[in-house]
């Protein structure tokens, strides 16, 4: 009796310590597909104390690319230029600046954060600062694919509105051709409405797409928009370094 009582007990101890050993895989898997989503390359951060380098083309740009640096896992600053349409003419308007962005709020798979590019056109005849501020939210999706929207702004001005001297003819950074029925449309302010999105293709690559539309309160802006067409758009890719 006590023999089959302990071959008993100790039967039950081996099915429990099997279904222990059998069922752990199992809950390693969730947070490893967790963390290989959450890992997924980031179009944005590249990471605390990495680099990332992207290349892009669209509406205004034709070509423009970034070196990027992350001191922190939510702060990151890039050094950007590219060549962008002219008017009518080949696309020889050239551009560069910075673009620094920060992650302000993070839970789960949803983020707030700040990118501000900023931009200088030194033409011959006329040169002109452009920034764009702009506050967005996005959701990452399972596999580490992101969407998102934001506002912004578009803020436009000619180097002789800082320094009073006279820079020539106007000349709008993407071949606009203003009109002055609202006053001086050589500089202006706009606001914009965005949508954007980033697919990881590798380890270290992802495919992103960024499009704004411009606007003048909540309608189209007129003669006076700098940019021609009243929106912009860019498709591209960024590896994380």
């Amino acid at each position: 009796m006590h023999l089959a009582s302990s071959l008993a007990r100790a039967a039950a101890a081996l099915a429990v310590a099997a279904a222990t050993f059998t069922s752990a895989p199992a809950r390693a898997e969730s947070p490893a597909a967790a963390a290989s989503t959450h890992d997924a390359p980031d179009p944005h951060f590249p990471g605390g104390g990495r680099f990332s380098a992207s290349i892009a083309t669209g509406v205004p740009f034709v070509l423009m690319s970034e070196l990027a640096v992350s001191p922190h896992d939510r702060l990151a600053v890039g050094a950007i230029g590219g060549i962008a349409l002219s008017g009518d003419g080949p696309p020889n308007n050239t551009g560069f600046g910075v673009r620094p962005r920060v992650s302000i709020f993070e839970r789960g798979p949803v983020r707030v954060f700040a990118v501000a590019p900023v931009l200088y056109y030194p033409k011959s005849n006329s040169s002109w600062f452009l920034a764009r501020p702009e506050l967005a939210v996005e959701g990452r999706l399972p596999g580490g694919a992101r969407v998102g929207g934001g506002l912004g702004l578009v803020a436009v001005a000619s180097r002789a509105s800082f320094t009073g001297g006279g820079d020539g003819q106007p000349f709008l950074p993407y071949g606009g051709t203003p009109g002055q029925a609202r006053g001086d449309a050589t500089n202006g302010l706009w606001n914009t409405l965005s949508l954007h999105g980033a697919l990881p293709i590798s380890a270290r690559t992802v495919a992103h797409a960024h499009g704004a539309l411009v606007l003048r309160g909540y309608s189209l802006p007129g003669d006076e928009w700098v940019g021609g067409v009243p929106f912009t758009a860019t498709v591209g890719l960024t590896t994380i370094l």
